[in-house]
């Protein structure tokens, strides 16, 4: 899990308790099953944990609780694993948005896919969370922003954006704001579920230099979409 999650976007980290009360237990519907695979070598490289419960007339439906994988190979041959159970009629699987499942398997119209919510996010402290996440190394952007957020007040107001190098930066400008926009945008694009340009397109990012929304998608994309597996 720890490998596989790594440059994941949005697991937390698990301790022994939690893994023991809220991950491989369910007081309700009864402990997952458990898989793992290894590769020639003995190392892990992928788990699944699913449950399997009785249809109405016949076979069975498989519930995968989470299913991890450090490397692609990991990923196929778990998968193998769940289709080899001859009695399964339905798979049920809260996946990360961007897993690439439906470009696996072999008739993809045969999925149903619904959209959920994974966690909720809040960016508490604007200049703090720019100064603690990643950015793409070559990146370089500089603009200025205004954050519309009258609850946490201290984010509130003009800033200037600087990217370069990995790192960000966001302190308080007088500068005439390039692009505007308000802590429910702020968040989803912090964390790559949203873009500028979606913000923008849906009227949730106000923008006077179009050149600054490309520049946002830029600097805040990120590798993964946004995914935890455990409800917190």
């Amino acid at each position: 899990y720890t490998r596989a999650t790594t440059r994941a976007n949005g697991p937390i980290e698990r301790h022994e308790q939690w893994w023991r009360q809220r991950v491989l237990s369910d007081p309700f519907g009864g402990d997952p099953m458990a898989a793992l695979w290894s590769d020639d070598g003995g190392r892990p490289q992928a788990y699944v944990l699913y449950r399997l419960t009785a249809l109405e007339h016949f076979g069975q439906r498989c519930e995968v609780r989470e299913l991890v994988a450090a490397t692609p190979q990991g990923y196929v041959q778990i998968l193998r694993f769940l289709a080899a159970h001859d009695l399964v009629r339905e798979l049920r699987w809260q996946a990360p948005a961007d897993d690439p499942l439906l470009s696996v398997i072999a008739d993809p119209s045969r999925c149903e896919t619904r959209v959920h919510g994974s966690y909720m996010l809040r960016v508490v402290d604007a200049a703090r969370a720019v100064e603690q996440r990643p950015f793409d190394p070559e990146m370089r952007a500089s603009l200025a922003l205004r954050i519309v957020d009258p609850t946490c007040d201290w984010n509130d107001g003009v800033w200037r954006l600087e990217v370069a190098e990995g790192r960000g930066t966001l302190t308080r400008s007088r500068d005439e704001p390039v692009a505007t926009l308000g802590a429910p945008a702020l968040a989803a694009l912090y964390n790559g579920y949203r873009t500028a340009w979606d913000w923008y397109n849906c009227g949730r990012i106000e923008a006077t230099d179009r050149g600054a929304l490309t520049a946002l998608t830029r600097a805040f994309s990120a590798e993964h979409a946004p995914h935890c597996y455990d409800f917190y």
